[in-house]
């Protein structure tokens, strides 16, 4: 940040933080509508978690640790619609 000439802040292009060109788009089977979560998919989600989560759930930190770790393994998680649950479906 510099300051001008009446000593106010003005940014440089340095100051702004540097986003990716261009997000991957998310994942979903167009049949089905199973959403397959990636690395950048969690931390959007935890992102908007840690803005909207104003219940008392906690950091979302550590939900996005855990998730990350278990994408890293080789694991698949699967976002699908309320739709398609049976209509006295158990989750789990």
């Amino acid at each position: 940040m510099l300051l001008d000439t009446k000593h106010q802040a003005v940014a440089m292009e340095t100051d702004v933080p540097r986003l990716p060109v261009q997000a991957p788009p998310p994942a979903v089977d167009p049949v089905s509508g199973l959403w397959t979560l990636s690395e950048h998919d969690v931390e959007c989600v935890a992102i908007g978690a840690g803005i909207l989560g104003c219940g008392g759930g906690g950091n979302p930190y550590l939900g996005k640790m855990w998730t990350v770790g278990k994408l890293k393994e080789g694991k698949r998680i699967r976002v699908i619609t309320p739709e398609r649950l049976a209509r006295r479906g158990i989750v789990g």
